[in-house]
């Protein structure tokens, strides 16, 4: 009987995983261009609360109103502490979102942000509207799901404070660069081969056809480089990443 507990357990927080995958899935297509660190997070968040009791369907850029606010400190090294005296856990996802698991309840947010421009201004004392999600932790209810927005407060005693993050996206140039269809740089490929590595690099004709754009979301994302790159390497862009001074091919050499 203990065992087949276990094994019950096991997969009923397997499906919580599947169920918060699929609804982030159906609602962002990809990471957003928020920049927020452990320091921009930290300290006291007011959320405001919508009405409960949806499945994991539920979508929260629809318009909903608050029914009532709850209070949580996040402190060092990743504990959350609500006014009740309730302690849990938060975890930090990547640079984009948190999570917090207090009181039996579950809160999921993306970071804010805006657009200026060809510049995004990171908001991390905000959640990302339409993009918070609450529903129940222990034990799982897949019908007690609502939406919250929230802020954190102004905190003297926060680890630090900084300055808006602002990240360059979607200048003109780079929207062009996106959209242009992939070619083989046979010349970059030799040139590789001629550096003396201990791999060899080569070109896959599965990738013509696909735009620069397709290639970096199926290696994961734009890269960032350093000023002192992009420039150098423009004329491959994305064809070519630096690793430790040498070239590579971002047609996915491979080690033969």
């Amino acid at each position: 009987l203990t065992h087949f507990l276990k094994l019950w357990r096991a997969c009923v927080s397997l499906l919580v995983l599947v169920a918060l995958c699929l609804t982030f899935a159906a609602t962002v297509r990809a990471d957003t261009p928020v920049n927020c660190m452990y320091d921009d997070l930290v300290g006291t968040w007011t959320l405001q609360l919508g009405p409960s009791g949806f499945d994991s369907s539920l979508n929260c850029t629809k318009p909903w109103s608050p029914v009532s606010s709850y209070t949580v400190t996040l402190s060092y090294p990743n504990k959350a502490t609500d006014a009740a005296g309730n302690t849990g856990v938060f975890t930090i996802i990547y640079n984009q979102g948190v999570e917090v698991d207090i009181a039996g309840r579950r809160y999921f947010w993306f970071s804010n942000y805006q657009a200026q421009g060809g510049k995004v201004v990171s908001l991390c004392s905000q959640t990302f509207a339409g993009q918070a999600w609450v529903h129940n932790s222990e034990p799982y209810n897949p019908s007690n799901w609502g939406c919250f927005s929230g802020v954190r407060q102004q905190n003297k005693n926060m680890l630090a404070t900084h300055a808006p993050s602002v990240i360059t996206i979607d200048a003109p140039s780079d929207v062009q660069r996106r959209n242009t269809l992939y070619q083989h740089d046979h010349d970059l490929v030799e040139r590789i081969n001629k550096s003396g590595t201990t791999w060899t690099a080569t070109v896959y004709d599965e990738h013509l056809g696909m735009t620069i754009g397709q290639l970096e979301q199926r290696a994961g994302g734009a890269k960032k480089y350093g000023s002192d790159f992009s420039n150098a390497w423009a004329e491959h862009m994305p064809a070519t990443a630096v690793r430790d001074n040498v070239e590579e091919s971002s047609a996915r050499p491979v080690v033969q």
